[in-house]
């Protein structure tokens, strides 16, 4: 059956048949659609339901792959008539389950791609052009609900560091443009997708240095230089840092300080957890709530566990910067989304490390949570080849 479905996979899954929404980015995506966003991702590539179910789920034993699909498809096709679209997204062939052909389908990723190929082969205002538009489809992680699932990881590395790349590439026109205002603006929405990138924040700094906006370097360079001190230990290259003392001879001392300190004030609620999620905090704050909570747990006959998580290339060795930043964000990203309880901490103990503070009326109480995080993380690494290494210590009261 004919019709027109429209799918967006970046930054969160949603779908449209037609005007009509089908699906809203909801907070667990369910089987049926990872199906259909394998498929979509996969266009041209028939599978038969056994090599789809190993591929999908292959930590699980599924004795009967074609009822299982069978099963899938037939909760596709009542999702689309719920909302009055008598559509059928998935077909089976003589080969295999593949998208159906009939219906003319338009994704963001088939759009940013592209776009990014268009760009390419056109000349510098056209290729700004398409880069910026490449720039707006991309709204963050490809599929991040199921950031966990094997099939997702590299398909997600792929779409990042294609933006990554776009990202550059359109601030450097921009730059050489002197378009200072639309730099400014894709540097900022780029630095909120790759907060790791230093060439990005260059672009966003040049850009404020060049409409003189002096009084927003400021906490804008002492956010970044905090940043960049906990997940890299030293701060931002030698370009960014004269633009900040540039922008130091232009504001009086005073208002330097009342800047840094209205900024550091805003940035203490920790922005990417919920109120049920375990605190964050800078090692220096962890050290100084180990301190108390030792002596409280101490009292009532509890026990304090730290727990050592580690990040390695699978060998024992520190894996390679930017396979990291990306790896101990998806790490930092599953801890807050509910593997910790509300009473734990946890913090940045260096570059590929996490350090974790439990509090367990038994010795033996961590185990539990050690698992937890073994079976929830471990998956996520393994695409990129990295390893997980968890070390608990029992800490004396």
């Amino acid at each position: 059956m004919s019709g027109q479905l429209h799918v967006e996979m970046l930054g969160g899954l949603r779908v449209w048949a037609g005007e009509t929404p089908v699906l809203a980015d909801p907070a667990y995506v369910r089987r049926p659609w990872h199906l259909f966003c394998y498929l979509l991702l996969n266009p041209g590539k028939a599978l038969p339901a056994a090599a789809l179910a190993a591929t999908l789920w292959p930590h699980e034993a599924l004795l009967d792959a074609d009822t299982l699909m069978d099963e899938l498809v037939e909760d596709l096709n009542h999702e689309f008539a719920r909302v009055g679209a008598a559509l059928q997204p998935v077909q089976e062939g003589p080969d295999g389950y593949t998208c159906n052909p009939d219906i003319t389908w338009e994704t963001d990723t088939t759009l940013f791609e592209q776009k990014l190929r268009l760009a390419a082969e056109s000349g510098p205002e056209g290729r700004l052009r398409l880069l910026m538009d490449a720039l707006e489809l991309y709204r963050g992680e490809l599929l991040p609900k199921m950031e966990a699932e094997l099939w997702v990881a590299p398909l997600a590395i792929h779409y990042r560091q294609l933006f990554s790349a776009a990202a550059a590439n359109c601030c450097q026109g921009l730059q050489d443009a002197g378009r200072h205002n639309e730099l400014l603006a894709v540097a900022s929405a780029a630095t909120a997708v790759e907060p790791l990138e230093e060439n990005l924040y260059l672009y966003l700094f040049q850009a404020l240095d060049a409409m003189e906006m002096y009084r927003a370097i400021i906490p804008a360079y002492n956010r970044v230089a905090r940043l960049f001190a906990e997940e890299f230990g030293h701060p931002p290259g030698d370009e960014i840092e004269a633009i900040h003392q540039k922008a130091c001879t232009h504001v009086d001392p005073l208002d330097r300080d009342v800047l840094v300190i209205k900024d550091e004030l805003r940035a203490a609620p920790a922005e990417d957890a919920s109120d049920n999620a375990p605190l964050y905090c800078t090692y220096d704050v962890f050290k100084y709530l180990y301190q108390m909570v030792s002596r409280v747990v101490a009292r009532s006959g509890g026990h304090v566990v730290l727990l050592l998580l580690t990040i390695d290339d699978g060998s024992g060795a520190k894996p390679s910067t930017r396979l990291l930043s990306s790896a101990m964000n998806q790490v930092k990203n599953a801890i807050l989304g509910g593997l910790l309880r509300k009473s734990d901490t946890f913090t940045r103990y260096s570059l590929n490390q996490y350090l974790i503070m439990l509090t367990t009326d038994k010795p033996t109480g961590a185990a539990t949570v050690e698992e937890r995080i073994k079976a929830r993380c471990q998956p996520m690494l393994a695409p990129a080849g990295l390893g997980l290494v968890l070390s608990t210590t029992q800490m004396e009261g």
